[in-house]
């Protein structure tokens, strides 16, 4: 009998120190499996930041790109304004007396292209003091040439054709004024506000 409860003694002790020997492991297991879980994370917070930081970095390069080409906008019409105003026609005119057929006379206006692209049209204005005005208008009376005078019209205004008006000249006109012109190209650019030297020439009663 004290054998056999010796036995069984034993074999108790037995199985508790498997027991514990057991839940030794498997706590070691959890902590280990705890520890790789915190590793993934800390690694998964990594990446997150990482990623929010290449965000920023790929926004800040956008709004750099964004500024480079605003920059290269306004650049762009910088150089596109110079070279219009390099490009503005250079015109002079004068106006010339023609005679006619049994002493009959008339004055002519032209305008020339001294310098820059060839022209489609012009619009010069004559002021009230410039004494020059369409033949059949009122003497000194301000308003605009058109040249070519028909709207259909296709001509082309270069340094050998220049724009060209019958005017009637008044007594008293100066002999020289500075008129002021609107101009198109055949490429459809317009220049404003082109000064326009003009001579008054030919014989004008009273001057």
């Amino acid at each position: 009998m004290a054998i056999a409860a010796l036995m069984v003694a034993i074999l108790s002790v037995l199985a508790t120190a498997a027991s514990i020997i057991y839940a030794r492991r498997s706590a070691g297991a959890a902590q280990a499996s705890a520890l790789a879980a915190q590793t993934s994370a800390t690694a998964a917070l990594a990446q997150a930041a990482a990623a929010e930081d290449q965000a920023l970095a790929a926004k800040a390069q956008v709004v750099a790109a964004e500024a480079q080409a605003q920059a290269a906008i306004r650049q762009l019409k910088i150089d596109q304004e110079r070279l219009h105003r390099e490009r503005t026609p250079v015109l002079d005119g004068a106006v010339t007396e023609r005679h006619l057929s049994r002493g009959v006379t008339d004055h002519k206006l032209e305008i020339r292209l001294r310098s820059g692209p060839s022209l489609a049209s012009i619009t010069l204005r004559l002021n009230a003091s410039s004494g020059i005005s369409r033949a059949t208008w009122g003497l000194g009376m301000g308003h605009d040439l058109h040249y070519p005078e028909s709207a259909g019209s296709r001509v082309t205004i270069s340094q050998e054709h220049p724009a060209s008006w019958v005017v009637a000249v008044a007594d008293d006109a100066p002999d020289t004024v500075m008129l002021t012109a609107s101009c198109r190209d055949e490429a459809g650019a317009v220049w404003d506000g082109v000064d326009v030297p003009v001579r008054v020439r030919g014989t004008v009663p009273g001057r």
